[in-house]
């Protein structure tokens, strides 16, 4: 599933998006707000910007991924793999 994918599935009104593989996927800027990525890999995935409010990242692996910028107010990170992520300029809203 590419990045695109996601984005018209959650524009469609679906929030549940655990266990995919989105390493690399862009989302820099999207609206995500209440998505479940449990067990998904983010790996080095860019999402600057993003809305991320109330996501649920539990055991996803965030590894090098760029949230820098990112709304994360209510997100859970619960086991998630955060090696090398940068939460740099984090703008909860």
């Amino acid at each position: 599933m590419i990045d695109k994918d996601v984005l018209k599935q959650y524009e469609e009104g679906k929030r549940d998006f655990s266990n995919l593989k989105l390493a690399y996927a862009n989302f820099s800027g999207a609206a995500l707000q209440g998505c479940d990525f449990s067990e998904t890999s983010l790996f080095a995935a860019r999402l600057g910007e993003a809305d991320l409010s109330d996501a649920i990242f539990f055991k996803t692996n965030l590894t090098g991924a760029d949230l820098r910028g990112t709304a994360l107010k209510g997100a859970s990170f619960n086991e998630a793999s955060l090696t090398g992520a940068d939460f740099r300029g984090g703008n909860p809203k």
